[in-house]
């Protein structure tokens, strides 16, 4: 009888023990789903801004060379400017040399017709 009871002990302390276990045991799985769920979710977010990051270097690589295009082609209108002004110079230079010669040929001119 004293086996038995022991035994019976030892069951009932069995049972109130595991149960006790079996809830810890649903809160922890609980717990870990929910841990899962979060990963699933920032690795979502993560690759979603790898693919972003990806876009926008590609972007910033166009933009580099387009800016440096940008400059260069205002290097090279800068130098079409600088040469344009000094062929309006030489223009310039080229037709007043010509009124002075013109100026130079109606004195002569008029010079001859008075005397």
């Amino acid at each position: 009888m004293k086996k038995v009871l022991i035994a019976l002990s030892i069951v009932g302390f069995l049972a109130t023990t595991s149960c006790g276990t079996k809830k810890k045991i649903a809160e922890l799985e609980a717990k870990n789903k929910e841990c899962q769920d979060l990963l699933n979710s920032t690795t979502v977010k993560l690759n979603l801004c790898l693919s972003e990051k990806e876009s926008m270097s590609s972007q910033i690589d166009f933009l580099k060379k387009n800016n440096s295009d940008l400059i260069n082609n205002m290097g090279n209108m800068t130098t079409l400017s600088s040469q344009g002004a000094q062929n309006i110079e030489k223009a310039l230079e080229t037709i007043k040399e010509k009124r002075f010669k013109n100026h130079q040929n109606a004195r002569c001119f008029n010079q001859k017709k008075t005397a």
